[in-house]
């Protein structure tokens, strides 16, 4: 592998001349700003490569032997009801509130 590796550097190495090197990025900059200043409208391409990366993580965890989509859904389901018991929204164990925040809305953690 190193031999390789070695190989293609060597293949590859020169002497880098900065004209000869065309930015297609700065190019495409260059044109868009231009055609906003001259007020044209501006189309935006079709992404063409879209990945879920849910779906992407959900076949990752499933192709490694992990748990099955149904139990992580259960465990979802029980921690759910735990936020929503009625002594999570009793208030108890709770500070009182604080004399500055008066008047707001108190955020709700979870």
């Amino acid at each position: 592998m190193l031999d390789l590796a070695s190989h293609i550097v060597k293949i590859k190495e020169g002497h880098f001349d900065p004209d000869k090197f065309d930015d297609r990025y700065e190019d495409a900059l260059k044109e868009l700003l231009k055609m906003k200043q001259e007020g044209k409208p501006i189309e935006r391409p079709e992404p063409t490569n879209v990945v879920n990366l849910m779906d992407a993580l959900r076949r990752s965890v499933e192709a490694s032997g992990g748990a099955p989509a149904s139990s992580r859904g259960r465990d979802r389901q029980v921690g759910v009801a735990r936020l929503k018991s009625p002594s999570s929204q009793s208030g108890e164990g709770r500070r009182p509130a604080s004399p500055l925040s008066k008047g707001r809305p108190r955020s709700r953690r979870i």
